[in-house]
C-alpha cells in the first residue's frame, strides 16, 4: 500500500505539471512541426501499451543519453526496480495517458480569454511568470482532474509496473500473486476471500479520492473543452 502509494502521488503530480507546460506550448506558441508534432502525441493514445514494453525496458535496463554516461563511468544505468523510469517518463510527457492530459490542457488553453496573458504582458511579465502566476492558479480545477486520472491509472496500472519494478510489492501486481498463492493448499473459498478483500483495497481508497474532490473533477471536465 505504501509504495503504491508513493509512486502514484509522485508519478501523477509529475504528470500534471509537465502535460500543463507541455500543452501551454502547443497552446501559445508558434514553431515549425508544431501541428504535426501534436498529431503525433495523440497517435500515442492509439498504441497499445504492450508494444512499449520491451523498449521501455531495454531503455531502462541500459539506460544512458547520447552515450555521456557510459563514456564517463564505462557502463550504461540500470534503473529498473527503482521509481526512476516513472519520474523520467512523467517529467518528459511519455508517462501513463500523457497525450490524453496535454489535450486536455491545451483545449483549456486555448478557451481561455486572451486578454488575460496580454494584462501580464503590460505589467512586465514574462512568459513563465504568467503561466505560473495567471495561467495555473486558472487551471486548478483541470489540474485536479489530471492529477485524478494520473493517480488512478498509475494506482491500478499492472503493465509497466510489473516491467519497471518487477520485485517491488504494489497493489496491482501483488494481487495476481495473491490469485495463486498456495493454490493447491488454500481452499477455493479462503482464496476468493483474499483475492476480493484485495480488490477492495485497490478501489476503496479511489472511491474516496473521487468523494472528496468530484466538484473539482466535474468542473475539470467540463472546462476542458469536451463535453457534449
Amino acid at each position: 500500500l505504501l509504495n503504491t502509494t508513493v509512486l502514484s502521488l509522485l508519478s501523477a503530480v509529475l504528470q500534471m505539471f509537465s502535460c500543463a507546460f507541455i500543452a501551454y506550448g502547443f497552446a501559445n506558441f508558434k514553431f515549425p512541426g508544431k501541428r504535426l508534432l501534436f498529431i503525433v502525441t495523440l497517435a500515442i493514445l492509439i498504441i497499445p501499451p504492450q508494444l512499449l514494453m520491451s523498449p521501455y525496458y531495454t531503455k531502462f535496463r541500459y539506460f544512458d543519453i547520447l552515450g555521456i554516461i557510459q563514456g564517463v563511468t564505462g557502463h550504461s544505468l540500470n534503473l529498473v526496480n527503482s521509481y526512476w523510469p516513472f519520474i523520467i517518463l512523467s517529467v518528459t510527457g511519455l508517462g501513463l495517458e500523457n497525450s490524453l492530459y496535454i489535450y486536455l490542457f491545451r483545449q483549456y488553453y486555448c478557451n481561455l480569454p486572451r486578454q488575460l496573458e496580454e494584462a501580464g504582458y503590460v505589467d512586465g511579465a514574462g512568459t513563465l511568470r504568467i503561466f505560473f502566476r495567471i495561467i495555473l492558479p486558472n487551471a486548478k480545477a483541470l489540474m485536479i482532474t489530471v492529477f485524478l486520472f494520473a493517480f488512478t491509472w498509475q494506482w491500478s496500472d499492472s503493465t509497466y509496473t510489473n516491467i519497471l519494478v518487477p520485485t517491488r510489492p504494489v497493489l496491482s501486481t501483488i494481487l495476481g500473486h495473491i490469485s495463486l498463492y498456495k493454490i493447491e493448499t488454500i481452499e477455493p473459498v479462503v482464496r476468493s476471500a483474499m483475492v476480493n478483500t484485495a480488490i477492495l483495497l485497490i478501489i476503496l481508497p479511489l472511491v474516496l479520492l473521487y468523494a472528496f474532490t468530484q466538484r473539482y473533477f466535474i468542473e475539470g471536465v467540463e472546462r476542458s473543452g469536451i463535453v457534449g
